[in-house]
This record gives C-alpha cells, sequence and structure tokens, in this order.
C-alpha cells in the first residue's frame, strides 16, 4: 500500500500565520499591560511596607505613642536618608527635576490630563518612586469607627515610577493618608464602610486614595 505525502499548502501557511498574527495583536499589549500594572503596585507595596516600617520605629521612641513630636511632624525632618532611601533629596516645589509632571490623567479620561500634582516639595526614592508629604493639622477629622483621637495626621502622594509614563491617578499615582496613632488608609472611611465596589468608582473618577484601597483589599492586585 502506498501512502500519499500530505502537507499544508502555502495559502494554509498564510492563513494560520495571519490568524496567529491577529491573536498576538489582541493579547500582547493586554498582557504588557497586566504585566505593567503587577510592577506598579509591587513597587506601590515597598513604599508602603518602608512608610509602615518607619511609622511603627517612630511609635516605640515616642512618649505619646502616637506620631505626634515624631519626624513625621514635618516634611524636612522626614525626608532624611535616616528616615528612607532617597535618590535624591528634597526638592522644591519649582524644581521639576524631581517631579515633572504638573497634570494626572484619570482612569475615566486617559485622552487629557486633568488632575494636578500636589504642590508640595519632593524626593526620590532609590526604587524609582516620587514622594511628597503633606501634615495635616485639622484635629476635627477622625477616622470612622477609630478612637475619636486617632485623627488624620498626614498624607502621601507617591508617583511609583516617576517621571516614567502613564502618569494616571490609579496606575502609578496614588494618596495614602496616615493616622495620628499610625494607621495607613486609603481615605477617610476605610475603617468602617470603605468598599472595593465604590472604592473603584471612586478609583476610575480620579480619587488616587481610592484607588489605593482597592488594590490593597484585592490582596495587593488591581483588579481596574
Amino acid at each position: 500500500m502506498k501512502f500519499k505525502n500530505k502537507a499544508f499548502t502555502l495559502t494554509e501557511l498564510l492563513v494560520a500565520l495571519g490568524i496567529i498574527g491577529a491573536i498576538a495583536a489582541v493579547s500582547i499589549p493586554s498582557l504588557m499591560t497586566r504585566i505593567q500594572n503587577r510592577m506598579f503596585v509591587t513597587n506601590l507595596k515597598s513604599t508602603t511596607e518602608a512608610i509602615k516600617l518607619l511609622v511603627d520605629k517612630q511609635l516605640v521612641t515616642s512618649p505619646s505613642r502616637t506620631l505626634e513630636g515624631t519626624d513625621f511632624d514635618s516634611i524636612t525632618k522626614l525626608f532624611t536618608t535616616n528616615n528612607f532611601n532617597l535618590a535624591r533629596t528634597i526638592c522644591s516645589n519649582s524644581d521639576k527635576s524631581c517631579w515633572t509632571t504638573t497634570k494626572y490623567k484619570t482612569l475615566k479620561n486617559t485622552s487629557s490630563a486633568t488632575k494636578s500634582r500636589p504642590n508640595y516639595s519632593t524626593v526620590k526614592l532609590k526604587n524609582g518612586a516620587t514622594m511628597t508629604y503633606a501634615r495635616i493639622y485639622s484635629s476635627s477629622v477622625a477616622f470612622p469607627g477609630t478612637p475619636r483621637e486617632d485623627t488624620v495626621f498626614g498624607h502621601f502622594y507617591i508617583d511609583v515610577n516617576g517621571d516614567d509614563l502613564p502618569n494616571i491617578a490609579g496606575r502609578d499615582y496614588f494618596e495614602i493618608y496616615v493616622s495620628k496613632r499610625g494607621k495607613l488608609y486609603p481615605n477617610y472611611d476605610i475603617a468602617t464602610n470603605f468598599n472595593s465596589v465604590n472604592g473603584q468608582k471612586n478609583c476610575i473618577n480620579g480619587n488616587a486614595d481610592a484607588c489605593y484601597g482597592v488594590i490593597v483589599d484585592n490582596g495587593w492586585k488591581m483588579p481596574y
């Protein structure tokens, strides 16, 4: 019995390659986005852990067991080489070499930058992040579900990859609140009634603090 050799025709090969190319064109950008998002979250987590480690260290040495009277009282006391791995010391508001972006896009509208960056002095960390901090002196702002004396103490603003794109709130730009007793929160509502659904809506609209809460709430993953 004789067997005939079978092979694909040139047309069949071209069709197969075309299908593979179409699948790659659709899947590769999505895959790259997921990889990039994981990198952003990893940098956000490492920066957050550095802040929390410093918070715990300062609380141990604080007579009041709060952040009052610690380095968290001011940006100049906080941003030193003893507290963070700084690649660059404090830059003034007008120094664009530290924080070049003046506007951030939102997840809802990535076509134009509408969210202004914080107008405070800034530092660059060795992990590539840009960060600034604002001391909040209002004693009337308390986190729901916490002791009344545990009020808002400070506010961190973080761009996890510095000057690099995409410069979108919720992708590479985030905000974190710290309470007087050293708790890290995404916003005033996290203690009792923060939830991922509402948090994600706020995140998409440009609230970078809500984006941080959603990521933490989802096990350090970016679900949006």
